[in-house]
């Protein structure tokens, strides 16, 4: 890492982000324990549209609103409800994209703070 971007990596946003929010610590915390057969899916989707529905409310940096975006919206397609989604999510290809997201987090996090 050079002197130049020292501090400013993708590794240190993160962990910034979860100090910052109890709201993505709670959501990462629930997905560590779907990912691990602890819980409903469905537990994981509704913690992840309540992050969305805090981020659009709460005062949030623009980072953690569209990490709180695209969590809703990879939940959204793996559980529509009653409407209809045009690229559905199979579980298989969520718990992928779920243990990606929480790699990132888990690199950087100290155990605290998950």
């Amino acid at each position: 890492m050079t002197e130049q971007n020292a501090g400013s990596g993708p590794c240190v946003r993160a962990a910034a982000m979860l100090e910052q929010r109890p709201e993505l610590r709670e959501l990462v915390r629930v997905a560590r324990a779907w990912s691990e057969g602890e819980i409903h899916v469905s537990h994981l989707c509704t913690t992840a549209l309540l992050f969305d529905e805090a981020a659009r409310f709460l005062p949030m940096p623009p980072e953690i609103k569209r990490t709180a975006e695209q969590w809703a919206k990879q939940s959204r397609r793996l559980e529509p409800g009653m409407t209809k989604v045009a690229d559905p999510l199979p579980e298989d290809q969520f718990l992928q994209w779920v243990r990606s997201e929480l790699r990132a987090y888990e690199a950087v996090a100290l155990p605290a703070l998950l």
